[in-house]
């Protein structure tokens, strides 16, 4: 008898499954997602160390912008000191100034831009099971602000 009665039950539940499935809409889910925010850890104790979560601390947010606004900074700099006479240690940014100045501007933001988005993908992932890599990005501001710092240095002298 309880076999009978749990068929509908099972019925139900798999024509629940086929009627809305959520992977058929990318774009909604990340909309949705952005407003029911849903794991913002890890889902198994075995992948706490190792996650993607649903959502980030907004403090990552901030670091990412300000670390593209340093990036940016740094590229206008550095054609600014190029154009007073000094050179690019970067062989590879040297190369693709030499070609084409907004060539260079265009690779050197995406590359940033995307680095960013993978460690921000990764942010909950351990390095050398140490620190997690969101402390990596934090990082990269301060780090960035020195780099702009001496740039300024450099065309004050």
């Amino acid at each position: 008898m309880s076999h009978a009665s749990e068929e509908p039950e099972a019925n139900r539940q798999s024509a629940c499954r086929r009627a809305a499935d959520r992977r058929s809409r990318p774009i909604g889910s990340l909309l949705v997602g952005g407003i029911k925010r849903r794991r913002r850890g890890a889902r198994r104790d075995t992948d706490r160390h190792n996650h993607y979560p649903d959502w980030h601390d907004p403090f990552l947010l901030y670091a990412v912008v300000a670390t593209l606004l340093l990036c940016f900074t740094d590229a206008v700099l550095t054609l600014n000191i190029l154009g007073r006479g000094g050179s690019e240690l970067n062989w590879f940014m040297a190369q693709l100034i030499e070609r084409d100045v907004q060539l260079f501007a265009w690779v050197k933001m995406a590359v940033s831009g995307l680095g960013l988005v993978f460690l921000v993908a990764h942010a909950e992932f351990k390095v050398f099971r140490w620190f997690k890599v969101r402390h990596v990005v934090t990082a990269l501001v301060p780090v960035y602000g020195m780099l702009v710092v001496y740039e300024l240095v450099l065309l004050s002298s």
